[in-house]
């Protein structure tokens, strides 16, 4: 009776731990269909996607991706793109979206010297390495 009880109590114990977890991760799909798995923050969203879901369009970047979308993310501050789509980058420079590639090839130059061999993105001079 004793290991019966021990049993039982082991799986209620798990069945309330996995509830646990389940409540504390984000409810957000992400593109790839599959559910977010960071932990829930704030309305059971993730710190990222309860931005994206309270950002106006007006806040967010103005480029279109791919798939004919506005972009999600945050304008970089003092330009209307993000640092991915041209405004300032992570390190803090700027990539020029005014200027973009009329060669189609990235116009950074690499650590050795030569050009780089990858293709600008669209609408800028750089490759989305050397925007960053």
């Amino acid at each position: 009776m004793k290991n019966i009880l021990s049993i039982l109590l082991v799986l209620l114990i798990s069945m309330v731990s996995a509830d646990a977890v389940a409540q504390s991760q984000c409810k957000a799909t992400t593109k790839k269909d599959t559910q977010c798995s960071r932990q829930a923050k704030r309305d059971g969203l993730c710190t990222q996607h309860w931005k994206m879901k309270n950002m106006s369009a007006a806040e967010r970047c103005q480029a279109t991706t791919r798939e004919g979308k506005q972009c999600s993310r945050e304008k970089s501050p003092g330009s209307n793109y993000c640092w991915q789509h041209g405004g300032t980058t992570k390190s803090g420079s700027t990539a020029s979206r005014q200027t973009p590639s009329t060669s189609g090839q990235c116009q950074a130059t690499t650590k050795k010297g030569t050009q780089c061999k990858h293709r600008a993105a669209n609408g800028s001079k750089f490759c989305n390495q050397h925007m960053q």
